[in-house]
């Protein structure tokens, strides 16, 4: 239902949590966060899910393996997908898309050049 990317840079994931955090708030969704930096992979993913039929994610990777070759970095991605009660959520989309950009305006595009979908699923 929505994918965009923002093109932030690492110091600004905190940032951006706590933003999806008011959100999540806002609409009473779950919130998972699982933002690590380890050897080898600094990594964004922030989860929002309802179990009236929600999934939301914020999604970035940076690999940084040595020895091996630099791996171009992807976009952070924000992806939303409603498999259930699709009217239900349109007003999350909006604020999700209207918060993002008030807080990044030049920085957000939600019409990127790329697909996302979730591994094994029909979305």
């Amino acid at each position: 239902m929505y994918l965009a990317t923002l093109d932030i840079n690492q110091a600004q994931w905190p940032r951006l949590t706590e933003t999806l955090t008011s959100i999540s708030e806002r609409h009473s969704l779950r919130l998972f966060n699982d933002t690590r930096h380890t050897d080898g992979l600094d990594m964004i993913v922030v989860s929002l899910c309802s179990e009236q039929g929600l999934f939301m994610t914020a999604d970035k990777r940076i690999w940084s393996v040595k020895g091996q070759p630099k791996i171009p970095e992807l976009p952070l991605t924000i992806t939303i997908y409603a498999y259930r009660n699709e009217q239900q959520w349109r007003p999350v989309i909006e604020d999700v898309d209207s918060t993002l950009r008030s807080e990044w305006p030049q920085l957000l595009d939600d019409k990127p050049k790329l697909e996302v979908r979730l591994k094994d699923s029909l979305l």
